[in-house]
């Protein structure tokens, strides 16, 4: 699932297979080695990864930068030798999905208030009132809204430096923390207990927010602090050692005093073939797949922190007219009503929230006659057509039945029985987009396709059933 993701930052790491360079996206669980062609798995998934960003400037080049930008009336001031600290900053993304009440005035009156805000003027009277309302909304037509949520933030306030890292995915690359790889002295500072790496809460008019794909880090940026000694007293310049400029030009040196040296313990990523566990075979790449199928031995694995869990999954029989199997999950359905969760990444969010809603409509009535993984490889295995990827664990499953039974305001459950189970439903030609027969659902083609090649160098590949 993906609705325009420019904030995505890059990995750079070394391959563990031939040592050469290797390059991905944050958050893929699946990478091929451009040099050996090397598919590997990205073990970590769930939990809080530490990366480092590596400084892109000297000691002397952050004393240098400071001793000239210092003003002419501090006369006898001069910048002494700097020590590099790294400060750690939690970074949040999420795909969020939202039932928003709908209100264009509203909407208008936030809008003017949020620019003025940005140009440094005065609010109008007019949407200063709006823009301070907090109540919750209470009616209203609801409009669905999605987008990828991204947040950073200090992970132990200070003022010395920024307390968000912004949008920097152009000239930021993340590597695997090694406090190893930094200069001597280096101060790691500690994160704050408690500070919590949470996304920001929902806006007033939100009625209803679920967040799905959520992706905790830790990042220790680098800061140079230079000591500034004059007649005065000393004060500390604070330069970005990314960017090479100061952030902080002088500030208290009882600051500096209060950071804690860390005993870091946080868990980092790790790298083992992309393979079957039950044939050996190689599994198909889809980097943003949790749920892989093995197109030999016709078995679903989940990827769960460093390794590779069996799920059991059923397909449903097709018409001749079947092009494609996508992943729904079904959950509960045991003396209750079941609801199902669209379960393929899609560069469209409404889609599957209609196909959601569609598919709970049907409920238990949904028909049964299904293959299980291992009934296909009793029959001699995979041929056609072609078995799409599950980019959602039952967790997300959950969060995204849950928020299709709020807007609706259904009184089926919401995704909360304990039980869970994978489907491959048939969906066949409609034109541009791909219809589910029974609910008349359909997915554009563009979606999928854009998806289905996005990180994997246009190359499809797919698993195939009886």
């Amino acid at each position: 699932m993906s609705e325009g993701q420019d904030g995505v930052l890059a990995v750079s790491t070394e391959c563990p297979s031939c040592g050469a360079g290797l390059d991905f996206r944050e958050a893929a669980n699946a990478v091929r080695c451009a040099h050996c062609r090397s598919q590997l798995l990205v073990t970590g998934r769930g939990q809080l990864l530490a990366y480092g960003i590596a400084a892109s400037s000297t000691e002397s080049e952050a004393r240098s930068l400071v001793q000239f930008a210092l003003p002419a009336d501090r006369r006898g001031a001069r910048a002494c030798e700097a020590t590099l600290y790294r400060i750690p900053y939690y970074r949040v993304t999420a795909e969020e999905l939202l039932w928003r009440v709908d209100d264009p005035e509203r909407e208008r009156r936030r809008n003017v208030a949020e620019v003025a805000a940005w140009l440094g003027r005065e609010t109008p009277k007019w949407a200063e009132a709006d823009a301070l309302d907090v109540g919750s909304p209470k009616s209203g037509r609801l409009a669905f809204k999605s987008r990828f949520l991204q947040r950073s933030f200090l992970a132990r306030p200070t003022p010395l430096v920024p307390p968000s890292l912004g949008v920097r995915s152009e000239v930021v690359r993340l590597v695997l923390f090694d406090r190893a790889a930094d200069p001597e002295g280096t101060v790691v500072v500690a994160p704050d207990p408690g500070v919590a790496a949470e996304p920001p809460p929902p806006g007033p008019d939100v009625r209803a927010r679920q967040l799905v794909r959520v992706v905790r880090q830790l990042l220790w940026f680098p800061f140079w602090m230079v000591p500034i000694e004059s007649p005065d007293g000393t004060s500390i310049a604070v330069v970005d050692a990314v960017a090479g400029r100061i952030v902080r030009p002088d500030g208290e040196a009882e600051s500096l005093r209060v950071l804690e040296h860390a005993q870091v313990q946080a868990a980092t990523i790790g790298f083992r073939p992309l393979v079957c566990p039950n044939c050996g075979w190689d599994l198909p790449l889809r980097p943003d797949d949790a749920v892989f199928v093995c197109r030999t031995c016709a078995r679903a694995w989940l990827v769960d922190g460093d390794r590779l869990e069996r799920v059991p999954f059923r397909v449903a029989s097709a018409a001749a007219d079947t092009v494609r199997y996508l992943p729904v999950w079904k959950l509960g359905g045991e003396g209750t009503r079941a609801t199902f969760a669209p379960a393929f990444r899609c560069r469209g969010l409404r889609p599957l929230v209609e196909l959601g809603g569609r598919l709970n409509a049907q409920g238990a009535a949904f028909p049964s006659n299904f293959a299980g993984g291992d009934e296909l490889a009793a029959n001699g295995g995979p041929t056609a057509p072609a078995l799409l990827g599950c980019a959602l664990d039952v967790a997300d499953a959950r969060a995204l039945a849950r928020f299709v039974c709020e807007g609706t305001e259904s009184a089926t459950a919401p995704g909360d029985a304990p039980s869970a189970e994978l489907l491959w439903l048939p969906f066949s030609h409609d034109g541009y987009s791909l219809r589910e027969p029974r609910t008349g659902a359909t997915i554009p083609r563009r979606l999928l396709e854009e998806s289905e090649a996005d990180g994997m160098s246009g190359e499809r590949d797919l698993v195939s059933v009886t």
